[in-house]
C-alpha cells in the first residue's frame, strides 16, 4: 500500500461512499419523516385537527349535565391530556317553532316558519363583539307560564329579519300545549371578532346566520351557560338537547416517535366516550391526517431507499471496476508471488487483510460522515410548511447497522476481485497480456441471463402487487418490502451485463472499419480498444451507469414534486377559488373590476341520476360559464385532445329562432283555447289545471293558473270534452314588483295524483293577450302553427311525451293546432310544452363513459334534463373517481331550462373561479379580492396551495440536496475510474505505445489515437446511459404513480426532468472524459520508449 498508495486511496473512496450512503438512509429517513409530519399537520387547518366530542339527546337538567361534563373531562384528561391546550363546551336546546307573539291556536309563526335554537358556547363573549345592546345580565325568570331569558343574535341576521333590541320571540316547549312559553328577549346583536379564528372550529356562520338543515331553517340565539341551565334546564329538566366539547390540541407535541401513541389515544377517546354514551360522536382530523401521513411516509421511504440503493449499486460497481484494473496492473506481481510458492489462500488473505482494514475504518468513520452531511448539507433542504426546527438528527444504532451492510457488500466485491487476482500465476499473467480476455468471468457462466430472469420475476411481482409497497387487506396501512426495491438495481445490473456482450462486438466492428477507411493515427486507438475490449467495456458501463443515474435523479425528484403540485391544483380547480355564500351579480362584477382579475365565473356541481342508462348509481353534473372557464380552470393538455377553449365551444352556441312569446306592453290577462277530447273520463276527477309560465323584464318566472279543465269558465263550450277557453289575470300571480314586458315560455298541466293518470292528449291554440290595446282589447300572440318552436317537456320514460302540429288539433278548418300527448306521467314532474331557451337537447361535455353525439336524459333538481354529448374529455378539475361519470353543461342554459320547465329548482353555485393576470401584483389582487367578499367566504389561491404541495418533503419537496449529493458522488466515482483507467491503460500498453512512437507517429497522431479511444467509450457509455436513464425513470415512477390507497393518481404523473441538472451531469462527465484524455496523454509522454523497447517490459 505504501509503495502504491493511489489505488488504495481510490478504493477507500468507493468503500467509504458505500458505507456513508447506507448509513445516511436511516438518519435522512427520520429527518424526512419528521419534516413530513410537520408539513402534513401544518397543511391542514387547525380547526380540522382539533377533536370534537358530541353527545346527543341528553336531558337539559343541570345535574345530568354536571355528571356528563365530569365524565368527558376525565376521559379527555386520561387520553389526550398531554396534548390538550384548551377546552370549550357548547350546548344546544332542541329547535322550537318561533312566534312573534305568544302562541295560541290560530296564531301563525314568524314568516318563513323558522325554528329557534338556544345555544351556549363558552368563550363566546371573548370572541364576539357587540354591535348593539348588551350581553345577557338579568337572571332567568321562572314561573308557571314558562321561562324568560335574555339572548343575543347575530347582527346581520337581525337586520335581515327586521328585528330590533327589545323584541321578544316566543317558543312553545310542547307542540300541542301553549300554556307554557319560553320567552326570549333580544338584548344584544353581535358579530364574530374574527370569523376565521380557530375558536369557531370553522363554523362561525352557524352561530350568527340562518342555519339550513334540510327543509328546516334554524335561527341561532346565544344564552350564557349559567342561564341556560338556571333557566331552561331548571324549568324543563326532562327535555333533551345536544352537548359538545371542542378539544384544542397542541399538535407541535406530536412527533414522528409518538405518532402511533397519538393515534391510539384518539382511538381510545372515541372508544371510551362511545361506551359511556352510545349516542355520541368523536371526530378529529388529526387521526386521519396521521394515518395519511404514515401511508405517505411509506411511499416516501420506498422512493428514498430505492434512490440510495441505486447509487450504492453504482459505487459497488465502481469498486469492482477499480479492483479489476488493479488486477490487471498487479498481474505480474501476483504471478511472481505464485511462482515462488505462495498459495491462493495466502494471496487472498494478504489482499483481504489490506482491504479489510479499509472497510473497518470506513465502517467506523462512515456513520459520522453521514451524520455531518445530513446535518450541515441536507437538513436545510427539507423545508416543510410547519418549519424544520426540531428535525431529529443524531447517531443511532440503525446507522451503524446499515453502514455495516454497505461495508460487507464492499468487502464481498473486494474479496471476489482478490480471489481473481490470487488465481493468476506467471503463465496466466503472460497469457492475459498476449491475449486479453474479451468477456468477464461472470458472463462465461451466463450469470447475466440469470439476472435477467430475476428482473423478470421481480417485474412480474411489481405488476401484480402494483408497486414497491405492501398494503394490508383493508388498505389502511402500508409497509415497504425491501426485496422489491432491488428490482431497479437488478435491472441496472442486467443492462450492464448485457453491455458486456454487445460492446465488444461493436468495438470490433468499429476497429475493423477504422483499419480500412481511416489513417493510422485514428485506427491505432480504435484497433487497440477492439483487441482488448473488456476494460473499455467496463469503463463504458460505469459511464452508462453514471449517466443513467444522473438522468434518473434529474427526473425522480421533479416528477414526484410536480405530481404532488398538480394533484393539489387539480383538487382546487382554478387559479383562484371562492367558496361560501353565493355571490350576487354585483359582487361578481366588483371582483371582475379589480385591476389584474382577468375573468370571474361561477362553478356548480350536483349529483344527477342517469335515466334508463348504465352505469347504475348516476354521476355528477357540473355547471360552468363557457365564456370564462377556458381562462379560469386549471387544465392540462392531456385532459383532452382539444384545448379547453375549443372543448367548451359547443356550450357557447347562440340559438336562433323564437325563444319566447312576447306579450304586449299593457297586457292584463292571458287566455288559451284548450281541447280536452283526448282525455279519458278518469282524468277529470283529478282536477287537471292548465298553467302558463310567464317571464318578466328581469328574467324572473311566474306561474299563471288559467283554470281547471273540468270547470266551465268564460267562453267555455257546452261540454267539457270540447274546446274550452281559459283566461286569467296576470295579477296577483305576477307580483307588482315584476316589470313588463312579459313573455310566455311554457304551457303545462298539473293535478292531484298525477302518477296514475291515464294516457291521453290535449290540443291548444291561440294564446291570447287581453288589455287596453289601441285597436283591439284581445290580441292572439301565438297560434301554435310554427314547426320547431314548441317542444314537449321531457319525462324520462321509454314512452316520451310528444308535441305535434296537426289539422285535427285546430279549432278552424284547414288550420294547424298543437296536440300534446302522453302515455304515462311521473310525480313531481310537470307535463306540457315549452320553448327551449337555447339548444335542445342541452349540449354537454362528457367523460369517457359517453360517446360524442349520444343523447341521454338525467334527473336533476326534480326535473328531467335532456342532453346531447358534444364532446368528450378524459378528466376535468375537481372531478375525482367518486364523482364519475360526469357531465359539463352551460350554467346559463341549464338554469334557464330548469326555470322554464315548471318544477325545476335551481340552486345558485356557491363556488366562483377567478383567473388572474400572471404579470400583475398577485398579493395586491388577493388582498382586494378578500376585502370585497362577504363574510364567511373561503379563498383558495393556486399559487399558495401549489407552493405548499411542492414543499411536501414526503412527495419530493426538499429532495434536491439528496439528488445533488448522489449525483456528485457518482460523478466523482466516474472521474476516479476514468483517471485510474487512464494511468493503468498507459502502463499496461506501454510497449505498444513505445513501438508506435518509434515507428514515427507524430505527436498529433499519438494524441489523436489516445483521445479517440476515450471518446468512443464516452459516446457509447453516455448514449446508452441516457436511454437507460429515461427508461428507468418511466418504469420506476410508473410504480410510484399511485395514491396511498393504491389508486391511480389523478391527474396522472408526468415525468419531468430537471434540464439544468442533466446538463450539469453531462458536463461533469464530459469534463471527466476530457481530463482522462489529458492525463493519459501526459502520462504517455513521460514514457522512455528506448528503455521500454530494450527491456521489453
Amino acid at each position: 500500500m505504501r509503495s502504491n498508495w493511489a489505488l488504495p486511496a481510490i478504493t477507500s473512496f468507493g468503500i467509504l461512499a458505500a458505507v456513508t450512503l447506507m448509513a445516511m438512509a436511516p438518519i435522512y429517513s427520520r429527518a424526512l419523516a419528521e419534516g413530513g409530519l410537520r408539513h402534513s399537520i401544518a397543511s391542514v387547518p387547525s380547526t380540522a385537527l382539533n377533536a370534537h366530542v358530541t353527545v346527543r339527546n341528553r336531558p337539559l337538567g343541570p345535574q345530568d349535565y354536571q355528571s356528563l361534563r365530569a365524565t368527558i373531562s376525565e376521559i379527555n384528561e386520561r387520553r389526550l391530556g398531554s396534548i390538550t391546550r384548551d377546552v370549550q363546551r357548547w350546548g344546544k336546546a332542541p329547535p322550537y317553532p318561533a312566534y312573534g307573539r305568544p302562541p295560541a291556536p290560530g296564531v301563525g309563526t314568524i314568516p318563513g316558519n323558522p325554528k329557534v335554537q338556544l345555544f351556549f358556547l363558552t368563550g363566546f363573549r371573548e370572541h364576539s363583539s357587540l354591535v348593539a345592546g348588551s350581553w345577557p345580565r338579568r337572571e332567568p325568570a321562572l314561573d308557571a307560564g314558562g321561562v324568560t331569558l335574555d339572548v343575543v343574535m347575530g347582527s346581520g341576521l337581525a337586520r335581515s329579519m327586521g328585528l330590533r333590541l327589545g323584541n321578544e320571540i316566543f317558543l312553545p316547549p310542547f307542540p300541542t300545549d301553549f300554556s307554557e312559553v319560553i320567552t326570549l328577549r333580544l338584548v344584544g346583536f353581535a358579530d364574530p371578532v374574527d370569523s376565521r379564528d380557530e375558536y369557531w372550529m370553522g363554523a362561525s356562520a352557524s352561530y350568527f346566520n340562518l342555519d339550513r338543515r334540510g327543509d328546516e331553517v334554524i335561527i341561532p340565539l346565544y344564552v350564557d351557560e349559567e342561564h341556560f341551565f338556571q333557566g331552561l334546564g331548571a324549568r324543563y329538566p326532562s327535555l333533551v338537547g345536544d352537548y359538545g366539547w371542542f378539544l384544542f390540541l397542541e399538535t407541535d407535541l406530536v412527533t414522528g416517535a409518538n405518532v402511533d401513541q397519538t393515534q391510539e389515544a384518539l382511538d381510545g377517546l372515541e372508544t371510551d366516550v362511545g361506551k359511556r354514551f352510545p349516542q355520541s360522536l368523536v371526530f378529529s382530523g388529526l387521526a386521519n391526517t396521521l394515518e395519511d401521513y404514515k401511508r405517505d411516509l411509506a411511499m416516501a421511504r420506498a422512493s428514498l431507499f430505492l434512490f440510495l440503493f441505486l447509487i450504492v449499486a453504482v459505487m459497488l460497481y465502481f469498486l469492482a471496476l477499480v479492483m479489476g484494473l488493479l488486477t490487471r496492473s498487479r498481474s505480474d506481481e501476483a504471478g511472481l508471488f505464485r511462482s515462488r510458492g505462495a498459495s491462493m489462500p495466502q494471496m487472498t488473505g494478504l489482499l483481504a487483510l489490506g482491504e479489510g482494514v479499509i472497510v473497518l475504518l470506513s465502517f467506523v468513520i462512515g456513520p459520522f460522515v453521514a451524520l455531518a452531511m445530513v446535518k450541515y448539507l441536507l437538513a436545510d433542504t427539507i423545508r416543510p410548511l410547519g418549519g424544520a426546527t426540531s428535525l431529529p438528527i443524531g447517531l443511532s444504532a440503525d446507522m451503524f447497522v446499515m453502514g455495516a451492510v454497505g461495508g460487507l457488500l464492499s468487502l464481498v466485491v473486494l474479496l471476489a476481485s482478490g480471489f481473481t487476482l490470487s488465481r493468476m500465476g506467471m503463465v496466466e499473467s503472460l497469457s492475459s497480456r498476449s491475449r486479453p480476455p474479451s468477456v468477464p468471468l461472470l458472463q462465461r457462466y451466463y450469470v447475466d441471463l440469470a439476472v435477467l430472469v430475476g428482473v423478470g420475476l421481480i417485474w412480474w411481482q411489481l405488476q401484480t402487487r402494483g408497486g414497491f409497497i405492501e398494503r394490508d387487506i383493508l388498505g389502511r396501512s402500508l409497509s415497504m418490502d425491501p426485496s422489491m426495491l432491488i428490482g431497479p438495481v437488478l435491472a441496472l445490473l442486467a443492462v450492464a451485463l448485457l453491455m458486456f456482450r454487445v460492446l465488444p462486438l461493436l468495438m470490433r466492428l468499429i476497429g475493423w472499419a477504422a483499419g480500412r477507411v481511416s489513417s493510422a493515427g485514428v485506427a491505432f486507438g480504435l484497433v487497440r480498444a477492439a483487441r482488448d475490449p473488456l476494460p473499455h467495456s467496463s469503463l463504458a458501463v460505469i459511464l452508462m451507469m453514471g449517466t443513467a443515474l444522473g438522468v434518473f435523479g434529474a427526473a425522480f425528484q421533479p416528477s414526484l414534486s410536480r405530481s404532488e403540485e398538480h394533484q393539489a391544483l387539480f383538487d382546487l380547480g382554478a387559479d383562484v377559488v371562492i367558496e361560501g355564500p353565493t355571490l350576487s351579480n354585483s359582487q361578481a362584477n366588483q371582483l371582475a373590476a379589480i385591476d389584474g382579475v382577468v375573468a370571474v365565473g361561477p362553478f356548480g356541481q350536483q349529483p344527477v341520476g342517469l335515466v334508463d342508462r348504465p352505469p347504475v348509481g348516476g354521476g355528477s353534473l357540473f355547471t360552468v360559464d363557457p365564456e370564462t372557464v377556458g381562462q379560469t380552470a386549471w387544465f392540462r393538455d392531456d385532459f383532452s385532445d382539444l384545448g379547453i377553449t375549443d372543448l367548451v365551444r359547443p356550450l357557447r352556441i347562440v340559438p336562433g329562432g323564437v325563444q319566447r312569446i312576447p306579450l304586449p306592453e299593457d297586457t292584463e290577462s292571458i287566455g288559451l283555447w284548450v281541447n280536452s277530447e283526448g282525455l279519458a273520463a278518469e282524468a277529470f276527477p283529478r282536477s287537471l289545471n292548465i298553467w302558463v309560465k310567464v317571464s318578466d323584464e328581469a328574467g324572473q318566472y311566474y306561474n299563471v293558473l288559467l283554470g281547471p279543465l273540468s270547470a266551465p269558465v268564460r267562453g267555455a263550450s257546452p261540454t267539457p270534452r270540447g274546446w274550452t277557453y281559459l283566461e286569467e289575470s296576470l295579477r296577483p300571480s305576477i307580483p307588482a314588483r315584476a316589470r313588463p314586458p312579459f313573455s310566455a315560455v311554457s304551457v303545462f298541466v298539473s293535478g292531484a295524483s298525477m302518477t296514475n293518470i291515464p294516457a291521453g292528449s290535449i290540443s291548444i291554440e291561440d294564446l291570447t293577450a287581453r288589455g287596453p290595446f289601441p285597436n283591439n282589447d284581445a290580441i292572439v300572440v301565438e297560434t301554435f302553427d310554427t314547426p320547431g318552436t314548441w317542444q314537449a317537456l321531457p319525462n324520462g320514460r321509454l314512452s316520451p311525451h310528444t308535441a305535434t302540429l296537426s289539422l285535427s288539433a285546430s279549432r278552424t278548418d284547414g288550420g294547424l293546432g298543437l296536440r300534446f300527448a302522453w302515455k304515462d306521467a311521473l310525480p313531481n314532474i310537470n307535463m306540457g310544452v315549452f320553448i327551449p331557451p337555447g339548444p335542445f337537447p342541452l349540449p354537454a361535455i362528457g367523460d369517457a363513459a359517453f360517446l360524442e353525439g349520444e343523447e341521454l336524459m338525467v334527473r336533476s333538481s326534480q326535473q328531467v334534463v335532456p342532453l346531447r354529448i358534444s364532446g368528450t374529455i378524459e378528466m376535468f378539475p375537481t372531478v375525482t373517481r367518486t364523482l364519475r361519470p360526469f357531465l359539463l353543461v352551460s350554467l346559463d342554459d341549464y338554469r334557464e331550462y330548469l326555470r322554464r320547465v315548471g318544477s325545476g329548482i335551481f340552486l345558485q353555485p356557491q363556488t366562483h373561479w377567478l383567473a388572474l393576470d400572471p404579470a400583475a401584483d398577485r398579493e395586491r389582487i388577493m388582498g382586494e379580492v378578500r376585502d370585497r367578499l362577504p363574510p364567511f367566504s373561503w379563498v383558495g389561491d393556486s399559487a399558495v396551495i401549489g407552493g405548499v404541495a411542492r414543499q411536501n418533503p414526503l412527495a419530493g419537496g426538499g429532495w434536491n440536496g439528496l439528488t445533488a449529493l448522489g449525483t456528485a458522488a457518482i460523478t466523482i466515482a466516474v472521474t476516479l475510474a476514468l483517471g485510474t483507467y487512464a494511468v493503468i491503460a498507459v502502463r499496461s500498453g506501454r510497449v505498444d505505445l513505445a513501438v508506435v512512437r518509434s515507428l514515427g507517429f507524430s505527436r498529433r497522431q499519438f494524441q489523436l489515437s489516445m483521445a479517440l479511444e476515450k471518446v468512443m467509450i464516452a459516446i457509447l457509455g453516455i448514449g446508452a446511459g441516457a436511454a437507460l436513464g429515461i427508461w428507468l425513470s418511466r418504469w420506476v415512477l410508473g410504480f410510484l404513480d399511485v395514491t396511498v390507497t393504491g389508486q391511480d393518481v389523478v391527474p396522472p404523473m408526468i415525468v419531468t426532468s430537471h434540464a439544468g441538472l442533466i446538463g450539469l451531469v453531462l458536463a461533469a462527465l464530459g469534463a471527466a472524459v476530457f481530463g482522462a484524455i489529458i492525463l493519459s496523454v501526459a502520462y504517455a509522454r513521460r514514457l522512455d520508449a528506448p528503455e521500454i523497447l530494450r527491456t521489453g517490459m
